[in-house]
């Protein structure tokens, strides 16, 4: 009300001052509250009163202060309150400030309402006060202008500045917070020896990576955010209309956190995002949020994970609180390629949830007339297919990760037919159990094709029990209603049943595929491996193809498969009976072929090697190919994790070649406890630039390679109309962990962009400032 008051250098960071759950439109920020009061001193008070002003030397000067990932209601940092007639007697300036990240979260529950992601006041037409707008006749151009907001920069998304019932749009307002914010392409370099002062080079980082996002916000062109060796402790990550790709140097050298906001999940996509995770450790810390996921991806938004451990904080202590899940996608596309999910347990919810939108189709806009489906009217039809989705899991391991609760799958998806959703080459060990639920929906097949919900070459081991930790060990607790996979149709959320006769009104639904999988040792209360409700056993929409189960348990069921009808009213599933399926055979009836011979009489098809590898069951017993006759065998990859395999060829054979195309992960791959030997085979680098590796060994996985020939794929494909390129971007081997031992093997001459033909180090095209450090491996050249 009087004199001046200086707020100089200060920091308003990782403040939140609503809810988890965004519910509230109220006219607060999470930083800053400024109110215009009146007083003696107004000069409003001096007109309406007739009284003399004491004194005008009264400002609020905010200089040189820092605004960061806060969190308010219409207002995401700073809101200003009060008469208008006091905000006209500008008594309050903004020097130099910076505002990065913050977020009004009413935007989420109440768009309708203006919102300013820096800034909102909370009167009515504030604008024509907040700023002047000049213009020259000479060029036609216009200059924003205020006095309240001088030199300060923003990296938030749009809307910046906002006021109260406003319904004219903010580009003119956001230019207030728009100073010497460049735009252009970024390649930016995030250290712990950094300082978000500095430049963003690889000589002169960053600290935050938050800070980086924040000013790729603004940039155009490619996007990338390369992160050295270390801990990140970070706010949330909030991604809006951008691409990029952020990089770390392996997950066992980054890891990130969110300590900061940890009510607020580590990594929001939002509508528009098309973001590239790769090489990091990604925890969150216990929290009380229920929908504040570890990684949380809006509609529309494209998200993919690549080499990288995902997990609940690994210090967690016993009574720690999970109440949201590791990821949720809603009408979300990409995937988790190369990832572990490990030793995560949730309250009750489940851990890994994929949506489809719960709006696809308004099934009240037809109705069947003699056994026919037609449209209310011809406006009711869509124009087109919804939106089609595809989310992927390669290779990825899901290892104890459960809810307290037993009727809690580890994942969830809900999907129509626009939404497909595939697991391959996966495994899932020590888990609770999957649940699919699938329903109608409007889908014209002359215009797409529908989605399936696939897997392949997939492995189940001792799932069906939820699993609880002490902070040091972790038990089996609860059986869960099935080992490995429930399936029923999706009553959510208007309870519909699933109807016939509504193919005329191009209404659909997709069917499950379950090609080449085994289950070993699955238990449940209901169904040891597969429980599925009538209606979609019925309409025969999940298929298994040559699986193959068994089972040294007996803590179980007596039904590998049953069958359940849904009673929407009690939702409850009763009765259960007994299921028949084909395609499947029991292991511990038969022996496991363990030996694939190939000779002049062998007919390979593409994937063939792959889906005899993926059937290797976990024993002692070695399993072996051998090559009897040159061939060339295009494979997608060949992973071990816990098992022997050995590949081999007779002397008499001169050569053989492998590679694969696309490259969404190495070659060959020793994980966990697996081993591979080989011995004289010639192994051919990919076709294409790749980030992956021909062979990768990781963990406590042993490879061992004998007589073996390493060179690039152009010499095997001499003669061809199109060579393929002749710069390698990753090496032959990579080796993170485990022991690797190559006896006699050649390294034929093959041009590498920053690679080598063996690396053991976990770096993407770049040498960590930090410094090297000796990793968990141990590599023998004889």
């Amino acid at each position: 009300t009087g004199g001046i008051a200086v707020l100089n250098q200060c920091q308003f960071n990782y403040d939140v001052a609503v809810t988890f759950a965004y519910t509230g439109n109220k006219p607060f920020g999470g930083g800053l509250l400024i109110e215009l009061c009146e007083s003696t001193m107004s000069e409003s008070y001096a007109y309406g009163s007739g009284k003399q002003i004491q004194d005008t030397n009264r400002m609020l000067v905010i200089r040189d202060c820092i605004f960061d990932t806060n969190i308010g209601d219409c207002s995401g940092a700073v809101t200003v309150i009060g008469a208008r007639t006091l905000l006209q007697e500008e008594r309050f300036q903004f020097l130099h400030c910076l505002f990065e990240n913050n977020i009004a979260g009413s935007e989420f529950e109440h768009p309708e309402d203006p919102f300013g992601d820096d800034v909102y006041f909370y009167i009515a037409d504030a604008s024509s006060i907040v700023y002047n707008e000049t213009s020259t006749s000479q060029n036609s151009t216009t200059s924003i202008r205020s006095s309240f907001f001088i030199n300060c920069s923003s990296y938030s998304y749009t809307p910046l500045v906002n006021f109260w019932k406003n319904t004219g749009g903010t580009d003119k307002l956001d230019q207030l917070l728009l100073a010497n914010v460049v735009q252009q392409q970024f390649i930016l370099y995030v250290a712990l020896t950094g300082n978000n002062t500095n430049a963003g080079s690889k000589q002169s980082p960053l600290r935050m990576i938050s800070h980086a996002l924040a000013i790729l916000n603004k940039s155009e062109g490619y996007k990338d955010v390369i992160v050295m060796k270390g801990f990140f402790d970070e706010p949330m990550f909030i991604t809006r209309d951008i691409s990029f790709t952020i990089t770390g140097q392996g997950y066992h050298a980054t890891t990130i956190c969110n300590s900061k906001t940890k009510e607020n999940s580590v990594i929001w996509t939002m509508a528009g995002s098309n973001v590239i995770m790769q090489d990091f450790t990604l925890y969150r810390f216990s929290e009380l949020s229920t929908t504040a996921r570890l990684i949380d991806c809006d509609p529309g938004s494209r998200f993919i994970i690549r080499r990288c451990v995902v997990s609940n904080d690994p210090t967690a202590k016993y009574g720690d609180k999970f109440n949201a899940g590791l990821f949720c996608g809603v009408v979300t596309s990409g995937g988790f390629y190369d990832t572990i999910f490990h030793n995560s347990q949730m309250t009750d919810v489940s851990p890994i949830m994929i949506n489809c939108s719960d709006s696809e189709f308004d099934f009240d806009s037809v109705n069947t007339l003699n056994s026919q489906c037609h449209f209310n009217s011809a406006d009711d039809e869509p124009e087109t297919n919804p939106v089609e989705i595809f989310f992927e899991f390669y290779n990825a391991t899901f290892k104890r990760i459960t809810s307290n609760e037993v009727y809690t799958p580890f994942i969830a998806i809900i999907s129509t037919p626009s939404l497909g959703v595939s697991f391959d080459l996966c495994l899932f060990e020590e888990n609770t159990f999957i649940l699919i639920q699938i329903r109608q929906s409007y889908f014209d097949i002359t215009k797409g094709q529908i989605k399936q919900i696939q897997f392949q070459h997939c492995t189940w081991i001792s799932n069906g029990k939820t699993w609880r930790s002490d902070g040091q060990v972790w038990q089996p607790h609860q059986t869960v209603e099935s080992g490995a996979i429930t399936v029923h149709y999706a009553y959510y959320p208007d309870n519909l049943v699933f109807q016939t006769g509504l193919e005329d009104c191009k209404v659909d639904i997709q069917k499950i595929v379950v090609d080449n999988c085994v289950f070993v040792d699955s238990i449940g209360s209901e169904a040891n491996i597969v429980l599925i409700e009538d209606v979609i056993n019925d309409m025969n929409l999940i298929t298994f193809n040559n699986c193959i189960y068994g089972s040294t348990r007996s803590d179980g069921t007596s039904l590998n498969y049953a069958q359940f009808t849904y009673n929407v009213a009690t939702k409850e599933k009763d009765p259960i009976i007994s299921a028949s399926f084909s395609g499947w055979s029991d292991f511990t009836s038969t022996s496991p072929n363990r030996n694939k011979v190939i000779d002049s009489t062998s007919t390979l098809i593409d994937g063939e090697l792959t889906s005899f590898v993926s059937m290797i069951l976990r024993s002692n017993n070695e399993y072996n190919i051998q090559f009897q006759t040159g061939i060339m065998v295009n494979e997608t990859s060949l992973s071990i994790r816990h098992n022997k395999l050995s590949i081999s060829k007779d002397d008499n054979v001169q050569e053989e070649g492998i590679y694969t195309d696309p490259y969404s992960s190495s070659l060959i791959a020793v994980e966990q406890s697996g081993e591979i030997s080989m011995k004289s085979i010639v192994i051919l680098h990919f076709y294409e630039k790749s980030l992956n590796s021909v062979i990768q060994v990781k963990d406590e996985a042993k490879f061992t390679g004998i007589q073996l020939i390493f060179r690039p794929i152009e010499e095997q494909l001499s003669g061809m109309a199109t060579l393929p390129t002749t710069e390698q971007t990753s090496p032959y081997l990579l080796c993170l962990g485990g022991q690797t031992i190559l006896e006699s093997c050649q390294f034929i001459q093959t041009n590498f962009e920053n690679s080598a033909a063996i690396r053991t180090m976990y770096e993407i095209g770049i040498n960590s400032k930090e410094g090297a450090k000796s990793d968990a491996y141990n590599l023998t050249l004889k």
